[in-house]
């Protein structure tokens, strides 16, 4: 739009130079019209003189010098003709030169009248002053037809001062036929009068409305000889009535000086009117051509800045198509093209690069995103299956814990018996040590010793089955701790191959794995504790069956039975010492089962909490494959190639 109103004014301001131009040629040629008209003036003056001198001279003057006159007056009569058919003027201007010339095809008339006699003074000079008259009115009009503030005053100057010239021309005239009839002849006075009033008050304007340059002449021309020698025929013509001496042609003569200086000084204003006429259309000229050369440029620039706003526009289009079929189609395969070198165009290279950047990346991604639904499927599968282990072992844990629960009330209850057998050893010992008061009571007791051993013996071996179950106990609690710990190494492993998402589970499964080993730690602690347990209870079994032959023996041997009893004192002794040993180590394998059952305790609550923190990381990883597949399908929306 700015280009556009630019184009406007500039074509507005081209025409108007334009029209100016068009105004300076026909003022050049209204100069022309002026100088051709002025100077066909100045001949027709000379002859209404030369005419008025033969009236007045009744023929005796002028006679060669009317004839050569009018030859002139005809030569530019032509000339004036020529100018008005090479120039183009107005209706007005060409209706009134029309009007002119039919005027001045009865001059032949005129000049016969002239030359016969036949005409009045007073009508020569008024067909001639006429037509004079319409020609310098031309000039005024011609004045308020240009455009030209300087060349209208110019104009007027020269109406004035042509005017002035005329009123000089009707005067020689006049003072041609008074000089020729030596005397003033009806109101020939008055009328010389009058004419020289006006020339001075034409005169007068002239040099008012005259430009500083032309003033110059208009004075040189009033302070020139010619005009002082005009006023000396004046002053003569003034003082008198008749019998002025003067010679007619002597007066015209100085009179045509005069008005040749007045010509010469009409002329200088002519060239300075056809200068300035020339200058304003050269100026013109060069305007028009500079907004020519102005418009042109601003045409070009304005294609230009169409061209390129219509290339720059045709980027944008390209750039929103290939934006809207990523926006609407997630479609990356497309580049845009590059139709400008301008930024618009660069920054389309740019987006060809970023979309270049996101292919390259989306292929990677989509590629990632594959291998990570994958991974997160297998990580949501093997996590399931460890929350089900997980599971199964707190329940093997739970069982674990029951059995160990069971087995330290059997070890309460060998111990309780075993401090009964040592109470009964102890009373044993020291019936036998206050002597033997019958055999028979001896004998019975003893019987009653052979019995409680041999039950003790059972006992013994229940304690030793009882063992054995603790270690099949331990072995399976072993077996646990082990599958615990590999459980835990799983759990690891697949919490690191879940990255950021497996932070937490790798904690717990590392607190899992801890716990295992100290839970087989304690399990081996209890194995050896067992083993003791076994080697005493064997060692137990030994000695009761020791004792059980010798109460047979005792039996058997009754004569033997005060060395028997003795025997069987240090026996009982040694029963007592290894029955508050086999207690004591039952005492001690309580406290560990039941440090075990404590820990098989916490392993419980550890194992609960390790189940709720596999369902947790279950239900996560089942949403982290939910968002993976989501990101799977979302980039895999994306058209890279």
């Amino acid at each position: 739009m700015p280009c556009l109103l630019l184009l406007l004014v500039l074509a507005y301001e081209t025409t108007a130079v334009y029209y100016q131009m068009n105004d300076a040629k026909a003022i050049l040629s209204h100069a022309h019209l002026v100088k051709a008209t002025n100077n066909f003036v100045h001949e027709m003056q000379k002859e209404r003189g030369m005419s008025a001198g033969f009236l007045g001279a009744k023929g005796k003057k002028f006679v060669a010098q009317l004839a050569k006159q009018r030859q002139q007056v005809d030569s530019r009569l032509q000339t004036l003709k020529q100018v008005i058919e090479q120039h183009e003027l107005n209706e007005l201007i060409a209706g009134e030169l029309q009007q002119l010339m039919v005027s001045l095809n009865k001059r032949e008339q005129i000049r016969q009248q002239v030359d016969l006699f036949a005409i009045e003074t007073q009508d020569m000079l008024a067909y001639y002053t006429n037509n004079n008259k319409t020609v310098l009115a031309l000039n005024a009009e011609l004045a308020k037809q240009t455009s030209s503030k300087t060349i209208s005053q110019q104009l007027v100057t020269l109406y004035a001062f042509s005017l002035a010239k005329e009123q000089a021309g009707i005067e020689r005239a006049v003072l041609s036929n008074v000089f020729s009839q030596d005397e003033f002849s009806g109101s020939l006075y008055q009328r010389f009068i009058q004419l020289v009033n006006t020339q001075d008050n034409y005169t007068a304007v002239s040099q008012a409305l005259a430009l500083s340059n032309f003033t110059q002449e208009i004075t040189r021309l009033l302070s020139s000889p010619q005009q002082r020698e005009v006023e000396r025929f004046r002053q003569s013509a003034l003082a008198k009535n008749a019998n002025f001496a003067i010679e007619a042609t002597a007066w015209f003569d100085a009179a045509t000086q005069r008005i040749n200086q007045l010509k010469q000084t009409e002329t200088v204003l002519l060239g300075q009117i056809q200068q300035t006429a020339q200058t304003l259309h050269f100026n013109n000229v060069i305007n028009l051509l500079v907004y020519v050369v102005i418009t042109l440029l601003a045409l070009a620039i304005t294609a230009a800045i169409y061209f390129c706003l219509r290339s720059t526009q045709q980027q944008a289009g390209a750039i929103n198509h290939i934006i809207d079929q990523v926006i609407s189609q997630s479609d990356l395969t497309q580049d845009i093209p590059i139709i400008c070198q301008d930024d618009l165009g660069r920054a389309a290279s740019n987006i060809n690069r970023v979309l270049g950047k996101f292919r390259s990346d989306l292929l990677v991604f989509q590629q990632y995103a594959e291998q990570v639904a994958t991974a997160t499927q297998e990580t949501s599968v093997a996590v399931e299956q460890s929350s089900r282990n997980l599971t199964l072992l707190k329940q093997d844990i739970t069982s674990i814990a029951g059995a160990v629960e069971q087995m330290s009330a059997c070890i309460q209850d060998v111990s309780n018996h075993m401090l009964d057998g040592s109470a009964n050893v102890k009373r044993a010992t020291e019936d036998t040590e206050k002597g033997s008061y019958a055999v028979e009571s001896a004998v019975s007791e003893i019987q009653k010793l052979a019995e409680d051993v041999t039950s003790l013996g059972s006992t013994i071996d229940n304690l030793n089955s009882s063992v054995v179950n603790i270690s099949g106990m331990v072995e399976v609690i072993s077996s646990v701790s082990e599958q615990t710990n590999l459980l835990a190494l799983n759990a690891a492993i697949e919490a690191a191959r879940a990255g950021d998402q497996g932070r937490g589970f790798t904690v717990v499964a590392e607190e899992v794995r801890n716990l295992a080993f100290r839970t087989q730690e304690s399990t081996e602690e209890i194995s050896g504790n067992v083993n003791a347990l076994q080697q005493g209870a064997k060692e137990a079994y030994n000695v009761i069956e020791l004792g059980k032959q010798r109460a047979m023996d005792a039996v058997g041997s009754a004569e033997n039975i005060t060395a028997v009893l003795k025997s069987i004192v240090n026996n009982m002794r040694s029963i007592d010492t290894v029955t508050e040993t086999v207690s004591s180590a039952a005492n001690e394998q309580n406290y560990v089962i039941r440090e075990i059952n404590s820990n098989i305790c916490r392993i419980d609550e550890q194992a609960t909490e390790n189940v709720v923190g596999a369902q947790q990381i279950a239900s996560s990883a089942n949403q982290l494959a939910e968002i993976a597949n989501s990101m799977h399908d979302i980039v895999l929306a994306y058209k890279v190639k």
